[in-house]
């Protein structure tokens, strides 16, 4: 029997709501990385306006937000380092707006397959 998460279980910080972030910001990377193990600057900005639901400096300056996550200077942005991010809005946000804003970003990038490559799609 699965427990149906509410915005009071999800607002508390509990383990399922925490592993229901950690989940969904997994599904945005992979979308974002394309099936890679990180992600460029151009598929960055190329989804910064979905991504400005997280975090408005992400649409208003892509670039600096871009530097700013890549914390190793390596010009890419890997899965440890987006976690790192998602975890700075989380304490802005919380637990219930962030899994809320994750979702919808989720929603507005979505995956369709196309001969085995993942593409990117615009709502």
């Amino acid at each position: 029997m699965s427990v149906q998460q509410t915005p009071r279980s999800i607002a508390s910080g509990s383990e399922a709501a925490l592993t229901n972030v950690s989940e969904l910001a997994g599904q945005v990377f992979n979308v974002l990385a394309a099936g890679a193990d990180s992600i460029g600057l151009e598929d960055f900005k190329r989804c910064s306006t979905s991504l400005a639901q997280l975090s408005e400096d992400f649409a208003a300056d892509p670039n600096e937000a871009f530097n700013r996550i890549d914390q190793d200077g390596d010009q890419r942005i890997d899965r440890e380092e987006f976690g790192v991010e998602v975890e700075l809005i989380r304490g802005l946000l919380g637990t219930r707006k962030l899994t809320a804003a994750l979702s919808q970003v989720n929603e507005d990038l979505r995956v369709k397959s196309v001969d085995g490559d993942a593409e990117m799609t615009m709502k």
